[in-house]
């Protein structure tokens, strides 16, 4: 409990931080990671400095296929994710900004998995496995202003994350069935299938809002 409370202050920290800046522009848009996780982004802040938030919301796989003896597996993951943190803005030409800073990032992932040979004469297995990943990466990307208002922004995120959760496998065949769990626990760094994001965003000016 304590592990989540203070991580969910560090997460907050950006915020506070900024809060206070006067804002000058706000954005609010689309992301998109690995070409199939889709979510949701928005930004404040002024010209050169923004607070960014973004939820992305992994519409997961599934799959089934049966082998030539007749055994059937399934496969099925989904989760989300939300990233909270800072970026500042540098023009580098007309319409061209790039872009840098961090984020603090935390993920929610459910893999489940099922064997079914369709005969009592072996046995079934199942696998469901839990894992939360808080993290921190930095920012690098660019951003092309289409106009006053539109903006499409490319980043790299790289990333060190922490997963922490269960698996459970379970092994069932008429009235036997056995049942291990067993805890995840590890450090990943670098690149990963989520450590590129696309974002389209509209850009609000201030004057908008008097």
């Amino acid at each position: 409990m304590k592990k989540t409370v203070m991580f969910l202050l560090c997460l907050s920290f950006p915020y506070f931080l900024f809060a206070q800046q006067k804002l000058k522009q706000k954005e609010i848009g689309l992301a998109l990671s690995n070409f199939d996780n889709f979510g949701l982004t928005y930004k404040f802040g002024t010209e050169k400095s923004l607070i960014r938030l973004n939820t992305l919301f992994y519409t997961g796989t599934s799959s089934k296929e049966t082998s030539q003896n007749g055994v059937v597996e399934t496969k099925n993951n989904n989760g989300f994710g939300i990233n909270l943190g800072h970026e500042a803005h540098k023009k580098i030409v007309d319409n061209l900004e790039f872009r840098y800073g961090f984020d603090f990032s935390f993920a929610y992932v459910v893999s489940k998995s099922k064997t079914d040979p369709k005969s009592d004469n072996y046995y079934t297995s199942t696998s469901k496995s839990i894992v939360y990943k808080p993290g921190f990466n930095f920012v690098l990307g660019v951003n092309y202003v289409i106009n006053t208002n539109f903006v499409v922004g490319v980043e790299l995120l790289p990333e060190i994350v922490y997963s922490t959760g269960t698996e459970t496998q379970s092994y069932f065949k008429s009235y036997d069935r056995n049942e291990n769990k067993s805890e995840i626990s590890g450090f990943n760094y670098g690149f990963s299938n989520n450590s590129a994001l696309i974002t389209l965003t509209y850009r609000f000016k201030k004057e908008k809002y008097n």
